[in-house]
């Protein structure tokens, strides 16, 4: 917040962005884009190595073929100062479209570049999305509705598990979560809950154990709180039973993002908590 709506002297008007991306937001995450990843290429190409180079001409030919599903033969020429140049046209693609566009682009690019590019775009673009109040955030390689700093946090830790299968639970589960035109809460609950439970086994050394099975071998192998086992097993009632997501559900029962996004957070912090309590009983 600037000095002058600190002190009273402007009103400070901005909500928090859901649904929409102002001026100030576009402007910070376009300077981003061309930034990061290098948009007017020609110009640039003196900077880059050829490997470099040629990761960013194949993202920017992904985009028009795979993204925008134009035909090569017409894909505009990639100098910026071209009259006709694919710089000006994602540029003007960019600045006109709806919110869920725009995210679904940046998604895109992040999800088909190299990683070199990615890690410092990701960050300043949450430090910016952060900054101008949007509601939604990086998390992994995903766009997702999420506020608050800790949980963002909580997540993108349990993301960097050394198992694959945890791992690929969380990422499903975050990408149900995410999915701004077919969003499947149900099923992003079912996934949250079976990274725990694919955690659980991986300790329990039972490829086939249930979460509730498992939950007194691994309070006694890890030597866990009674009560923190306890909820543990109250999260995992929830999904299990008549009205929860592991089963047919009623209308007034079908799950919202709340629950779902609460569910992603929650699994995650049990995730980092029993791989935390994991290394320390094997030091």
């Amino acid at each position: 917040m600037l000095f002058s709506h600190r002190n009273g002297l402007k009103e400070y008007k901005k909500t928090i962005q859901i649904k929409s991306v102002d001026k100030e937001l576009r402007n910070s995450l376009w300077t981003l884009l061309i930034t990061h990843y290098y948009l007017d290429l020609v110009n640039y190409r003196q900077l880059l190595s050829n490997q470099q180079k040629n990761h960013l001409t194949i993202l920017f030919l992904q985009l028009w073929t795979s993204h925008f599903k134009e035909p090569l033969d017409e894909m505009p020429a990639l100098d910026k100062h071209s009259n006709n140049s694919f710089y000006h046209y994602l540029r003007s693609y960019f600045f006109n479209c709806n919110y869920g566009d725009l995210y679904d682009l940046l998604e895109f690019i992040v999800k088909n570049s190299h990683p070199d590019f990615n890690e410092d775009f990701i960050k300043e673009t949450n430090k910016a999305l952060e900054r101008e109040n949007s509601a939604y955030r990086f998390i992994g390689n995903e766009v997702v509705e999420i506020t608050c700093n800790e949980e963002i946090n909580e997540i993108d830790d349990a993301l960097s598990t050394p198992f694959s299968s945890v791992k690929t639970h969380l990422q499903t589960a975050l990408q149900l979560l995410s999915d701004k035109k077919r969003p499947d809460y149900r099923n992003s609950i079912k996934e949250s809950i079976s990274a725990v439970e694919s955690l659980v086994r991986i300790v329990c050394k039972d490829d086939n154990m249930i979460l509730s099975d498992g939950l007194k071998p691994i309070q006694a192998k890890l030597e866990i709180h009674p009560a923190l086992i306890k909820g543990l097993g109250a999260i995992y009632a929830y999904t299990s039973d008549e009205s929860g997501v592991r089963h047919s559900i009623k209308d007034r029962d079908v799950p919202e993002y709340a629950e779902a996004k609460l569910m992603l957070v929650i699994c995650s912090s049990f995730v980092n908590y029993l791989t935390q309590k994991n290394e320390f009983m094997n030091e």
